[in-house]
């Protein structure tokens, strides 16, 4: 537990949680009634704490974001038997309000038809899903032939071989790749291209029209 780079933490439901109750019901049992009672130091670190003893007692709610219909949808998923979830996204703010994600492992323990306690790993995919957002964007807002300009930088290719693939002179390669960088806000070529590659953009001639 103590080794592993993920967080991995245990919450216990005093009291332990019905599953005769009706699914309201049961989500508002698990907002007010489990509490942090183990917690390596990988999650203290997700969190901004030095020490897991500082976490205990903590109310789960704490690390959950029930605003966000993503997380309810992944809590109500735990609450369905046989409460296991794997690899479910879940998002919160930090306390600067700065958006993160996390990938979770949930599995609940269940003792005489009540659920007792939940055991669960998280760890972060902040910077995978701000790339595929950006990414997502990009392939909204810019126009084909800027796309395919910026694939074909991205891999390598000269303004004089991004002239032939595309049948345009190089000016407008180079008319192109300005106005991209313009409105990326890129100072520089070399920038452009380690965007494209961050991003995991790969060339498609067609997307030129």
């Amino acid at each position: 537990m103590e080794r592993s780079e993920k967080g991995i933490w245990m919450a216990e439901l005093d009291p332990p949680l019905s599953r005769n109750r009706t699914p309201e019901e049961q989500l508002q049992h698990l907002f007010l009634h489990a509490l942090l009672k183990r917690c390596n130091q990988a999650f203290a670190q997700i969190y901004g704490f030095g020490s897991p003893a500082k976490l205990l007692g903590t109310p789960i709610l704490r690390f959950i974001a029930p605003d966000d219909p993503q997380n309810i949808h992944v809590l109500w998923r735990f609450l369905h038997p046989p409460h296991i979830v794997r690899e479910a996204e879940m998002h919160e703010e930090d306390k600067q309000g700065n958006r993160r994600w996390f990938l979770n492992d949930a599995w609940g323990i269940v003792e005489d038809d009540h659920l007792v306690r939940a055991w669960g790993r998280q760890w972060e995919i902040t910077v995978r899903k701000q790339t595929q957002l950006e990414r997502s964007e990009l392939s909204m807002t810019l126009p084909p032939r800027q796309k395919t300009v910026l694939h074909l930088l991205g891999e390598g290719h000269t303004v004089k071989e991004i002239a032939g693939v595309m049948k345009i002179s190089q000016k407008t390669v180079h008319n192109h790749r300005e106005r991209l960088m313009k409105r990326l806000g890129i100072g520089d070529v070399v920038e452009l291209i380690h965007y494209a590659h961050r991003l995991g953009i790969a060339h498609r001639v067609g997307d030129a029209g």
